[in-house]
Formats: C-alpha cells, sequence, structure tokens
C-alpha cells in the first residue's frame, strides 16, 4: 500500500509546475531532504535541485521502492527533514509528505527484514548448530587424519633406521668371517690388505734383480777363475 501511496504523490507532483524562480525556504529543503535521501548529496543550486526533481522524479521514487538507499542516506536526510520549518504552499506539503512517506516506507522494510532473521534464527536453531558441529566435526576429523599421517611417518623412519642398522650389523659380520678366511688361508698374517700385496710383489721384483746381479758376479769370478787355471797349464 506505501509504494502505491508514494507512486501516487510523484503523479501529483508531476502536475506541478516546479519551473520556480525563487522557491520558499521550505521547498527548497524539502528538495535537498529528498535528493540527499536518493542521491547522498546536498546540492546548494536551486536550479540544478529543480531539474533533477523535473527530470528525475519517477526514477528516484523507484530506487526507494526497490530499497536500493544507504543507510547512511538515511540518517542525513531525517537530520535535515526534522529541521524543515512548516510548510506555506501545495508543492512544499507535497514534498514533505512524500519524504515522510519515503522515510516510513524504508523503516518498515528494515523492520521486516530485521523481524525475518530474528524468526529464522528462533526457529532453525538446529540448522546453525548442525552446521557449526559439522565444521567442529570436520576440524577435529583433519586434525586426526594428520596426526596419524604423522605417526604413519615416524613409523616408517624408524623401520627405515632398523632395516639400516640391521644392514650395518650384518655387513659387519660378513666382513668379520671375510677376515677369518684370510687367517687361515694365509696364518702368518692377520689380515692381507691390498697395499699389503703390492708392496709384497715390489719386494719380490727387488729380491729377483739382486739375485740376477749376485748371479753376473758369480759367473765373472768363475770365468777369471778359469782363464787363470788354463794360463798356469799353459
Amino acid at each position: 500500500m506505501t509504494q502505491e501511496t508514494l507512486r501516487q504523490l510523484v503523479r501529483q507532483l508531476n502536475k506541478n509546475k516546479f519551473l520556480i524562480a525563487k522557491p520558499a525556504t521550505d521547498v527548497f529543503q524539502c528538495f535537498q531532504a529528498f535528493i540527499l535521501l536518493v542521491k547522498g548529496v546536498k546540492i546548494q543550486d536551486w536550479l540544478l535541485a529543480q531539474l533533477l526533481m523535473s527530470c528525475s522524479l519517477p526514477q528516484m521514487v523507484e530506487t526507494i521502492i526497490e530499497k536500493k538507499i544507504d543507510y547512511a542516506n538515511i540518517i542525513l536526510c531525517k537530520k535535515l527533514y526534522h529541521l524543515i520549518p512548516q510548510q506555506q504552499n501545495s508543492l512544499g506539503k507535497l514534498i514533505y509528505q512524500l519524504i515522510s512517506q519515503s522515510l516510513n516506507f524504508l523503516e518498515n522494510e528494515k523492520s521486516k527484514i530485521q523481524r525475518s532473521k530474528s524468526t529464522m534464527i528462533r526457529h532453525e536453531p538446529s540448522i546453525y548448530s548442525s552446521n557449526y558441529n559439522k565444521i567442529i566435526q570436520s576440524q577435529n576429523k583433519n586434525a586426526t587424519n594428520q596426526r596419524c599421517k604423522e605417526d604413519i611417518n615416524k613409523i616408517f623412519q624408524h623401520r627405515k633406521f632398523i632395516k639400516n642398522q640391521k644392514n650395518k650389523e650384518e655387513d659387519d659380520k660378513k666382513f668379520e668371517l671375510l677376515k677369518e678366511k684370510m687367517k687361515k688361508i694365509n696364518k702368518n698374517s692377520y689380515f692381507i690388505s691390498p697395499k699389503k700385496i703390492q708392496f709384497d710383489k715390489q719386494e719380490k721384483i727387488i729380491l729377483s734383480n739382486n739375485n740376477s746381479e749376485r748371479q753376473l758376479i758369480h759367473n765373472k769370478q768363475m770365468r777369471s777363475l778359469r782363464s787363470f787355471r788354463s794360463s798356469f797349464y799353459d
């Protein structure tokens, strides 16, 4: 019903001529308050306010009906609205009534929305409670899953450590067995290392060379002795 009242006021205002050279104070303030409600701007120029109201009044009222008004605009409009003096002419009265009806409409719509929200919360607490519980349960489930993953990783790491330790112990045992076998093969040596083998080879080569030199000296001596004997008998 209020929407139709607002549209009816627009039709009545459109019948009036807005072309006023010098408006009364109450008319100008009414124009300012209504424009402030819809546009959020307080216009100080009468010609601009007059042009805006004459060209855009139906669209401005539809904006109010569609509730596309900032709450801050409502507060500013109320402050200016309460300062408007008693109207002197029909145009001022119509604009004043339009502002009053617009504010009432917006306040009623705001109250309806608040009551609707309150009713929804009061009658459907289980929905919010259920959603909250689901969120908590989901968080707890995620935390539990994370702890399980960490425990599993710890188990795997421990098993890996045990396996590595076991492999090391087995390698040590094999190494000890190998040393024992080498002892049996070569009783004079605790363990023949590659360096020891190389050293032995070099030593054999040196000894072999020394033996060759001794044999050469011996051969020379024998030849000299034979030569001496031969000359003596001759």
